[in-house]
């Protein structure tokens, strides 16, 4: 097996291979990687992804950014010391773990991952970076297709398992079981609500520039600031005209006063981003506009939504706040089910290991 990096004129094969892969979602394609190197800023340093090939067979897809920034040891840029280093992440956050070629069989498959691991540790000791985390999209293929739960795949390799969870709603039920999956207090909430509003959702190239120019706008006012360049925003826009998105606008009178936007890709959904107007919080604004997605999904064929991130308590890798776990009680009103989002960890050297844990429990529960 080799490596060849990845060149700009094979963004086309990359996003075909992604297409057919296991492994793969919206996080492996180019549309996602050119986005996640727009909001990396200046912190972006170098694009090292690359292919793992064999006798000119293409094996393996591996995202990989070099950055600069401060260090990081959680899904949720928790900042070790403010200092500023390099880093392979993706905008401060876990890389894609690799996607692997649906030709290769079990064992096949371990020794690719034992190579990909072995090269990212290698560009790691090269840039001078101590640790990287790979996270496994729940939306992939070969994750949601399994007969039987999968485990992460990572640790076989040394990595550090720190694997959280997330919600997802299998979209091919029955629409009444939808309707009785969902929380009995989001039920009223959903009802109360569509007494006064309305939810148009746009999917393709029928959008209006003014109704996105009204979502930028809208995302923040809730926000109290931009909090996204316009060069990323414009790609969202794109992800929705190919297709590969949805905005849910939430309309009172003529009025807007909420969006939630959704990626879509390979018959998945993932809940992106929401905001409302805060002048106006007093309806259920995102009550009504997620059960309307639920449905528009499931008439167009998405089969399964990832509706978000699920934090319950205190881990000694993860310290959620009582609002984040707040937001995934929300989420988890609208029913699924809870599943694994994998997440792996690997250090370059024991000490550095023994410090994040050391690191993580002070931050946790306190030092001793």
């Amino acid at each position: 097996m080799k490596v060849e990096p990845l060149d700009d004129q094979d963004l086309a094969k990359w996003d075909a291979f992604a297409a057919r892969s296991p492994d793969a979602w919206f996080w492996h394609t180019s549309h996602w990687m050119n986005y996640t190197r727009a909001y990396a800023g200046k912190s972006f340093q170098h694009n090292l992804s690359f292919w793992v090939t064999r006798g000119g067979a293409k094996l393996a897809i591996v995202p990989c950014f070099l950055e600069i920034g401060p260090a990081v040891l959680s899904l949720y840029h928790d900042d070790v010391d403010g200092s500023d280093r390099n880093r392979l992440t993706y905008a401060g956050v876990p890389l894609p773990a690799p996607a692997l070629s649906d030709d290769l069989n079990a064992q096949g498959r371990w020794e690719v991952l034992e190579f990909i691991v072995s090269h990212l540790k290698q560009l790691a000791s090269d840039h001078g970076v101590e640790t990287f985390q790979l996270i496994s999209p729940a939306l992939a293929p070969g994750f949601l297709g399994s007969s039987l739960p999968v485990a992460n795949p990572f640790s076989r390799f040394g990595a550090l398992d720190i694997s959280r969870a997330t919600q997802i709603i299998d979209l091919r039920t029955d629409a009444a079981k939808l309707w009785t999956a969902v929380r009995h207090g989001h039920q009223y909430d959903i009802r109360r609500g569509e007494r006064a509003l309305t939810v148009k959702i746009w999917h393709g190239n029928e959008m209006p520039a003014s109704i996105f120019e009204e979502y930028r706008a809208l995302h923040a006012k809730d926000a109290g600031r931009v909090t996204r360049s316009e060069e990323t925003f414009l790609m969202m826009r794109d992800w929705i005209h190919r297709g590969e998105g949805a905005l849910a606008q939430v309309i009172k009178g003529d009025q807007s006063v909420g969006f939630i936007l959704l990626i879509i890709y390979r018959n998945g959904a993932f809940y992106a981003s929401g905001c409302r107007d805060p002048d106006d919080m007093k309806l259920p604004v995102f009550h009504v506009a997620q059960w309307q997605l639920i449905q528009w999904m499931k008439q167009n064929d998405v089969w399964f939504y990832d509706i978000g991130v699920q934090q319950f308590s205190k881990q000694w890798y993860d310290n959620p706040s009582s609002k984040h776990m707040n937001i995934s009680k929300f989420k988890r009103g609208f029913g699924g089910t809870t599943v694994p989002l994998h997440a792996s960890e690997f250090h370059l050297t024991e000490a550095g290991l023994r410090n994040a844990i050391s690191y993580r429990l002070d931050k946790t529960y306190g030092s001793t």
